[in-house]
């Protein structure tokens, strides 16, 4: 895994705690999946859905790419 590209998140709370926490998440995930080399990674706390979503998102890209 070299890359993870996603869509920009988009939360009706822009500016808020919950806007920033996704945004992380956003940011966090694909970082740690590349250095862990699998989709098996933590989700980011507060953020347990977006973290869920991009997750799952990447694991089923890689089951159609194997």
């Amino acid at each position: 895994i070299v890359k993870v590209e996603y869509a920009t998140p988009r939360t009706e709370q822009t500016g808020s705690v919950a806007a920033m926490v996704e945004t992380q998440s956003s940011m966090f995930i694909p970082a740690a999946i590349i250095e862990a080399q699998s989709a098996d990674v933590d989700v980011v706390a507060g953020a347990t859905k977006t973290s869920e979503a991009l997750i799952a998102a990447v694991k089923d890209a890689l089951s159609q790419v194997k």
